[in-house]
């Protein structure tokens, strides 16, 4: 069994919006709505993706940018170490060292990574003949479910509206979604990535078996 993982959001604490406000900062005209919509970052910035790269590179150069694991991560990837584990992430190339080393700190090694995928993230869910991919831009998580036979687990997201309507073509949504609100706390944040992630394992491990 292969599993493949978005990092941004299922695994390291979701900076996208933050990135895009630095960005505004500096004189930036990016749609956040846009990408938080359809998850294609081009699109959203009007960069090629080596510009973008030069600008993540930029806001991950800050003093205060630093990655942290997403509560529940670490206990999950602890009882999935069993699998076939692959990344595959928008990050660019520029802050790919940085990302391998903290994901290999804190959750061990993957069998591959797979960086500056942008909107190609089905083909490459595909070529790791995953068995599930965990992802959390809906548009993103709804486009590898429809163009291959991996099950896909929509992981809980900031910002964007629940998505409570069950199983569906290939897409696994998760129950607590229907405990997202607006004006959550961040321990309200933290009940949620933590029951999001039991019962991810819980359905792996449950599939396997």
């Amino acid at each position: 069994m292969h599993i493949v993982f978005d990092v941004d959001g299922p695994l390291v604490r979701n900076k996208e919006q933050a990135f895009f406000e630095f960005a505004g900062s500096q004189g930036q005209h990016w749609d956040y709505e846009a990408f938080a919509r359809t998850g294609n970052w081009q699109q959203a910035t009007g960069l090629t993706k080596a510009a973008l790269g030069i600008w993540y590179e930029k806001f991950w150069a800050l003093p205060d940018t630093h990655d942290q694991t997403t509560p529940g991560a670490t206990q999950a990837m602890e009882q999935l170490k069993g699998y076939d584990r692959s990344i595959a992430t928008s990050r660019p190339h520029q802050i790919a060292g940085a990302t391998r080393d903290f994901l290999s700190q804190h959750f061990g090694e993957f069998r591959t990574y797979h960086f500056a995928v942008g909107d190609n993230k089905a083909q490459v869910v595909a070529g790791c003949r995953a068995t599930w991919f965990i992802e959390d831009n809906l548009q993103m998580a709804c486009e590898v479910a429809a163009k291959t036979s991996t099950r896909v687990i929509l992981f809980p997201r900031p910002g964007r509206a629940p998505q409570t309507n069950g199983p569906g073509n290939g897409l696994v949504r998760l129950d607590i979604e229907r405990r997202i609100s607006p004006n959550l706390t961040p321990a309200d944040w933290t009940a949620i990535y933590r029951a999001a992630w039991s019962k991810i394992v819980h359905y792996i491990i449950t599939a396997s078996s």
